[in-house]
């Protein structure tokens, strides 16, 4: 697996704010992409791809379905659907990958610099909460692997809205 590269890219995207008025974190919190997807990639994109994209489950009552991104050195990703486009994505690193990317305080540092001091930390966990932008990053860990989860809060909560009925 060669999940250890997160590219993070500037990308365009729509926000009610400015992108004059965003800090550069939250910049970089909207535009986190794996391997040239995003947040709001739409599911032809995404396949167009990674045409080995795996649905993994699929949840009728809340429409949202999971893909596990295998070929292209990316197996380990994993993004939740929703509407038609990606609102969630997760990339597991294993201990193979932490041998080539330097370790899980290298991702974390780099996760750091990128994206500031965490908002939220407890043990192996860490948060960053970008309102203005609508996302949340995640990163935690395990003795033997760590995960980076990228998800868009608003999207969050039509789900959670979806749910209640």
């Amino acid at each position: 697996m060669r999940p250890g590269i997160i590219v993070l890219a500037i990308l365009c995207a729509c926000s009610s704010v400015d992108a004059n008025e965003l800090t550069p974190e939250e910049r970089t919190a909207r535009a986190l992409s794996y391997k040239n997807i995003s947040i709001g990639t739409t599911l032809k994109d995404l396949k167009r791809k990674f045409p080995k994209a795996i649905l993994t489950a699929s949840d009728k009552s809340t429409g949202t379905s999971v893909y596990v991104l295998l070929g292209d050195g990316a197996p380990g990703a994993e993004v939740i659907i929703f509407r038609g486009a990606i609102y969630q994505m997760s990339l597991l690193f294993t201990p193979d990958a932490f041998s080539k990317t330097g370790g899980r305080s290298v991702l974390l540092r780099n996760l750091t610099k990128k994206l500031g001091q965490p908002h939220l930390t407890r043990g192996g966990f860490h948060q960053w909460t970008f309102p203005n932008v609508q996302r949340v990053i995640r990163y935690g860990f395990n003795n033997d692997n760590a995960v980076v989860i990228v998800f868009d809060t608003a999207v969050s909560e039509q789900i959670e809205v979806v749910k209640s009925g």
